[in-house]
């Protein structure tokens, strides 16, 4: 098994240009030892990207908050600029598998593995997030990260192609939320997850966006579900139409799927916490 750290991002695109097809780009390692345990007899070469400042960048550009691929979860549940602008986002990093995970873990190496546990790719759907993709050159591909994820659960990016970034847009009057229940024998594995972002404007919540995760390969969008988040009408009836309309969604989805039973209660669960989070917000 062969190592490199690149210093910078053109000792990083050599080393790309260089690069076979066992090449694999390293950003915090939580998913590298089971890998090598599935499969002790690769002979891999890794490319450390931790040492690269460029891919730690949390800050505001413009009309958007730019946030770095190798940035952790434990730095994006802490900073201040997430948990104003990209709320859905932090509570999601907050709730990623273990201390320990949360802490080497980046956000970049979470979408790029493409789980359909992922915490963090409901959120980024849910904020209308963009991924900035570079090639060895240097040329940048951007993409919505719904766009883009078709790409990475098909591995054809391509071992010469890395996430330097994804790109958040600012919102007037945003609000975003994030709600999971998972497995809790070692670590925090999504079982079912709920990513919601809007804009909260005159106690109505405007262009929503909401997205189911860990039913499918990729999170799927509760377009009939946001129907009901947008209307005026906050009455009981409204909110049990919002909850049916999810476990429908469920219901489509996984019509066959002997966990069934458990997600189609598991989301009227969520989607209960977050309208009530989202009445909060709303008075």
């Amino acid at each position: 098994m062969r190592a490199d750290r690149p210093r910078t991002l053109e000792e990083l695109r050599r080393i790309l240009r260089g690069g076979g097809e066992e090449l694999r780009l390293l950003a915090g390692g939580t998913d590298l030892v089971p890998s090598l345990r599935t499969h002790p007899e690769r002979d891999l070469h890794l490319v450390d990207l931790s040492s690269l400042e460029e891919l730690r960048v949390l800050r505001i550009e413009g009309d958007r908050l730019e946030i770095g691929s190798a940035v952790t979860f434990d730095e994006l549940e802490r900073s201040f600029l997430v948990r104003t602008h990209a709320r859905a986002l932090a509570a999601a990093a907050s709730q990623v598998g273990s201390p320990q995970i949360r802490n080497r873990g980046t956000l970049g190496g979470n979408v790029a593995n493409a789980s359909p546990a992922a915490d963090g790719i409901p959120a980024l759907c849910a904020l209308g997030a963009a991924v900035v993709i570079e090639d060895e050159d240097g040329a940048e591909e951007i993409l919505s990260v719904e766009e883009a994820l078709p790409l990475l659960s098909e591995r054809s990016v391509g071992v010469r192609r890395y996430l330097r970034s994804f790109r958040i847009p600012l919102r007037r009057s945003s609000w975003s939320d994030f709600a999971k229940v998972g497995s809790r024998r070692s670590v925090t594995i999504s079982k079912l997850n709920l990513a919601l972002a809007g804009c909260v404007e005159e106690g109505r919540l405007r262009d929503p966006r909401l997205f189911v995760g860990a039913v499918a390969p990729r999170p799927v969008r509760a377009l009939e579900a946001e129907a009901f988040l947008a209307s005026p009408d906050r009455s009981a009836e409204a909110r049990t139409a919002f909850l049916d309309a999810l476990t429908a969604l469920v219901e489509r989805t996984i019509p066959a799927r002997a966990s069934l039973p458990y997600k189609r209660r598991a989301i009227r669960g969520l989607g209960d916490e977050l309208w009530t989070r989202l009445e909060e917000v709303r008075a």
